[in-house]
């Protein structure tokens, strides 16, 4: 597929988004191509997954597990029961980038090799229990340089994140129905001090550690 081809593919997928009915999308991401999209309707609690001729509209109560794959291999993956035995306060939609990218990409600074770079969702669904969503895929290993190794690896993680937090989500509302205003807060700020720690050591740009910290701050 030529250029042209793989922005028209793109084009075509933001358009299917800005029409679905009932569905605003506050967070999007489209693969280059538009060969897997996915969507996140915060006000709805609905996420729209795309993953070839898969597609459809879905609860926040459907989705169980979320999973990065690089190259074909598991590195971090968050599904129900994780987060059931680990349940204690209520969730802020949409964590942290930098703690699962750190965790990922480390300080990486010499040219990673990559194939395939892939977000795994587990859904309540007998017929399409799977979505792949790629991130990144090549025929051949790709050396990658350390800043695109990283901008893959916050991209992929920030997705997951966002999972994450939907999944976690779900399960305090039935493990914990009346978490107290205070406890959230003592969450948001942990994941403050976090956020800044990381933004210290290099891990968050300023840029990066200011989005996120918008991001926490509104959902809290």
């Amino acid at each position: 597929m030529g250029l042209g081809g793989w922005l028209m593919g793109t084009a075509k997928q933001d358009k299917i988004i800005d029409t679905l009915p009932d569905f605003e999308a506050t967070y999007r991401h489209v693969v280059t191509g538009g060969h897997s999209a996915v969507a996140i309707d915060e006000k709805r609690r609905k996420i729209y997954l795309m993953s070839g001729a898969q597609s459809g509209i879905l609860g926040f109560d459907k989705i169980a597990s979320s999973e990065i794959f690089e190259s074909g291999a598991s590195r971090i993956r968050t599904d129900r029961g994780s987060q059931i035995a680990g349940a204690a306060v209520g969730a802020v939609l949409l964590g942290p980038v930098g703690l699962v990218a750190g965790a990922l990409s480390g300080s990486k600074t010499s040219k990673s090799e990559l194939t395939t770079l892939e977000l795994r969702i587990g859904i309540d669904d007998l017929k399409s229990p799977v979505y792949s969503l790629w991130f990144f895929k090549s025929p051949t290993p790709g050396q990658l340089e350390p800043q695109a190794y990283r901008y893959l690896m916050g991209q992929v993680a920030e997705w997951h994140g966002r999972f994450e937090a939907i999944i976690r989500s779900q399960v305090n509302a039935v493990v914990n129905p009346n978490v107290s205003e205070a406890s959230n807060i003592t969450l948001i700020a942990d994941e403050l001090r976090k956020l800044a720690d990381l933004n210290k050591e290099g891990i968050l740009t300023d840029e990066e550690f200011a989005a996120e910290k918008r991001r926490l701050l509104s959902a809290g």
